[in-house]
């Protein structure tokens, strides 16, 4: 975070080298490689984390580690935010198909709905989570 705030004030965004998050995920690379190479013991072989990072130089496992983070952080705020606006009961119906797996036809007496209107509250409410994940 320190390293984010000293170079932040020199970031300019520019489409044609880059997004932000691109530029993040290279300040958190080095400063992970930075970190393992000054753990690296002073005799001898190196250690475990240096191989990992002398394994994959192209850092595409990092990238990849990084992106799916990225998304699962997105989705995570996307539902908290749609999940501010609706009303409990509602939520509790996505909850329990989308989390919990539970079948509509057991939702539905629980609820006191047709399941019918519990297929369609799910629905309703994947789609506000995906046009949410599309505003953020």
């Amino acid at each position: 975070m320190d390293s984010v705030a000293e170079l932040l004030p020199t970031f300019k965004y520019d489409p044609e080298l880059g997004s932000f998050k691109s530029w993040l995920q290279r300040i958190i690379r080095l400063q992970i490689i930075s970190h393992t190479l000054k753990r690296r013991p002073s005799h001898g072989a190196p250690s475990r984390e240096t191989t990992v990072v002398e394994s994959d130089p192209s850092g595409k496992t990092l990238d990849q580690l990084l992106e799916s983070e990225w998304k699962t952080n997105l989705l995570n705020a996307a539902v908290a935010n749609v999940k501010r606006r609706l009303d409990p009961k509602k939520y509790q119906i996505y909850d329990l198909q989308a989390n919990k797996q539970l079948a509509p036809e057991k939702i539905a007496p629980l609820m006191g709905m047709s399941v019918n209107e519990i297929t369609a509250a799910k629905q309703d409410i994947a789609e506000m989570i995906q046009a949410e994940v599309k505003r953020l």
